[in-house]
């Protein structure tokens, strides 16, 4: 290879004459081999790709913020907090925490008494199934263990908001939703590449395994 030119600002904006560079001769060795006609097969990228598990992760952190955010809401003023999340047709199992899904029974179950009869019903049930850690003294925890002093600093952590309520429980319910979709095309996915997976497939795959 014979290099003639070099770059004008390494001469003044001139173009110069260069000495001629011989590359070497390759060694034998560094000549790569002719591959096989048959090369290891990878999946295709709709499987492999870290996008799915990113997005994943993204929307539950996503879930998680709202749901605590609807509760908190709903949970300062429990009498009109529980009628409007029942008009915004948010029922009980639309929340995917297990803790937060309790508390939110027990505004809906309890509201109507005042905020202070919720709280109760709320530490009632959070320690019948195990979410309560009477030892911590922090306020500012979020789940999944709560105590007084975190589930009385949710309780007031918020100022009632109807306006909020109905933006949380909108944006909530369409990710419920978004889930529900994901979750069917995941399984429309593994059944269209289940179905390759016939008698046939299955003594070719076990074939190359004895092979080896």
């Amino acid at each position: 290879m014979i290099a003639e030119k070099i770059a004008p600002a390494a001469n003044g904006g001139r173009w110069k004459k260069q000495t001629p560079i011989v590359s070497p001769a390759p060694r034998p060795a560094a000549m790569p081999r002719c591959a096989a006609w048959r090369t290891t097969y990878t999946a295709p990228p709709f499987i492999r790709s870290d996008r799915h598990y990113e997005l994943a992760t993204q929307i539950a952190e996503l879930r998680g913020k709202l749901e605590l955010e609807l509760v908190a809401l709903a949970g300062c003023d429990p009498i009109h907090g529980s009628r409007l999340l029942r008009d915004c047709g948010v029922t009980t199992d639309l929340y995917a925490a297990e803790d937060v899904r309790i508390i939110a029974l027990a505004i809906d179950l309890a509201g109507e008494r005042g905020i202070e009869k919720t709280a109760k019903v709320a530490r009632l049930a959070l320690r019948y199934f195990g979410y309560w850690d009477e030892s911590d003294t922090r306020t500012f925890t979020r789940g999944p263990l709560w105590s007084d002093f975190s589930l009385s600093g949710l309780m007031n952590s918020r100022f009632y908001s109807p306006t909020m309520i109905r933006i949380y429980a909108e944006k909530l319910r369409k990710i419920a939703q978004r889930e529900r979709i994901a979750a069917a095309c995941e399984r429309r996915a593994l059944a269209a590449l289940e179905g390759g997976m016939d008698a046939f497939a299955m003594l070719l795959l076990k074939k190359g395994v004895d092979d080896e």
